[in-house]
């Protein structure tokens, strides 16, 4: 049994089984575990999680973690690019639909694990094969999820020629074309993107709609992907407020209603679930605080060791000035672990403040600094505790970090510089 410093998250991505782990490690655990013992058919079609995380959670995870999780997760990796590439290998001699699946499901796989680099993108041949479609669509997804990543700006220029070549094609199915106007529409709305007009947005909401009726045929696939696809159309502000509404509660119907086979099936239908309700939650959540907080709940209910809900359920609660069931929050957060630990620690040490409880407020913006080394908000903080303290000598030493800090340095603007620059004199 490896030891890990976060059992309910870290331990799912090295295959080590955890019964109050997160959906998602819970998943993870039992996937590597039945494809090392020959469980699963990678040639099969394998759904996974929706949300694909950022490579930053894996940094974050790896820089927190013990060094025999990432011996143990470092060796995954290595075993999933082998994988991959045998895939890729075969599927390049013999492209039939079984070898494209397994390409498929090796590729989605890594690209969970955080592995943005490692997609071929050779796959695309020139003659027509097997799930064409879903090929483009993994290798775009790959390339906008590297950019976010690094949090550079996306475009989804690639996604619309896709549907231009494809939007009257009879060589991919309807799951395919689901698949990609939902991405489109919610890459679009989510981020913002203006490199689309507005006849060709308003084509593919129309095209998802029509496609929509006739999907769901009660299936567990097509029921998910019905769920997903009524949640981006919720994204569409040409709607009104009822309407968008009214696609939500049907996307939360739709994946309270899935009838799963098996334990990985049961796990992706509580994480659909777990996705509609955050989306709920926010929709609510500057329009009626009760129903807000009553999909907060459902959130941490469905996925209780994920540190996500208990740090919205923290920010929740902040925004409201309830700074005791905030600071339990964003603690609960801070133990379960990544995602953004150093946030909650920060968050966590700012109602500390609230409280009245300094000292562990200053300990508390230490740990977040350090756990973020591009941070400035706990550096700035733990500078003013310690003018008001007078403790000349700890005035200085953070002063001097910051104004040698380069990453910290270009987050300030000329004048708050200057101030800290006169401090100390």
């Amino acid at each position: 049994m490896t030891s890990v410093r976060y059992p309910h998250i870290s331990s799912g991505y090295i295959g080590q089984e955890n019964i109050s782990a997160t959906l998602n490690a819970q998943f993870y655990a039992k996937l590597i575990t039945a494809i090392k013992c020959d469980e699963i058919d990678m040639g099969s079609f394998l759904h996974l999680p929706q949300r694909i995380p950022r490579a930053g959670l894996f940094d974050e995870m790896s820089a927190n973690e013990t060094k025999e999780f990432r011996q143990q997760f470092s060796s995954i990796i290595i075993y999933l690019i082998e994988q991959q590439a045998s895939a890729y290998k075969t599927l390049s001699t013999d492209a039939n639909r079984k070898n494209v699946r397994s390409f498929i499901n090796w590729s989605n796989l890594l690209m969970r694990y955080g592995q943005l680099d490692v997609i071929n993108h050779q796959v695309i041949h020139s003659h027509r094969v097997p799930n064409e479609l879903e090929l483009k669509i993994l290798i775009e997804t790959n390339n906008i999820e590297k950019l976010l990543s690094a949090g550079k700006p996306i475009s989804i220029k690639r996604f619309i020629e896709i549907y231009q070549e494809y939007k009257f094609s009879k060589t991919c199915s309807s799951r395919e074309m689901v698949m990609l106007l939902n991405r489109i529409i919610v890459y679009y709305y989510r981020y913002r993107i203006n490199d689309i007009d507005a006849v060709t947005i308003s084509q593919i909401i129309n095209n998802l709609l029509m496609l929509l009726d006739n999907f769901n045929d009660g299936s567990f696939s097509n029921m998910i992907y019905s769920s997903v696809a009524f949640r981006g159309l919720a994204m569409v502000d040409k709607y009104d407020i009822e309407e968008q509404i009214k696609f939500l509660l049907q996307a939360e119907l739709l994946a309270k209603n899935v009838s799963y086979e098996n334990q990985l099936e049961k796990i992706i239908a509580q994480e659909n679930l777990y996705t509609c309700f955050q989306s709920l939650y926010k929709w609510y959540l500057n329009k009626n605080t009760d129903l807000a907080r009553k999909y907060l709940n459902e959130i941490i209910s469905i996925d209780p060791h994920d540190s996500t809900g208990h740090s919205e359920q923290g920010l929740f609660y902040f925004s409201l000035d309830m700074h005791n069931e905030a600071a339990s929050c964003f603690k609960t957060a801070l133990d379960l672990g990544p995602p953004g630990v150093a946030l909650n620690a920060y968050y966590y040490a700012k109602c500390l403040e609230e409280l009245g409880q300094h000292q562990d407020a200053i300990l508390h913006l230490n740990k977040s600094a350090q756990l973020d080394k591009q941070a400035i908000s706990p550096w700035l903080d733990l500078l003013v505790y310690y003018k008001k303290m007078n403790d000349s000598k700890k005035i200085c030493q953070t002063r001097d970090h910051i104004l040698s800090t380069p990453v910290l340095l270009e987050q300030l603007e000329a004048d708050e510089i200057k101030e800290i620059q006169i401090t100390c004199y």
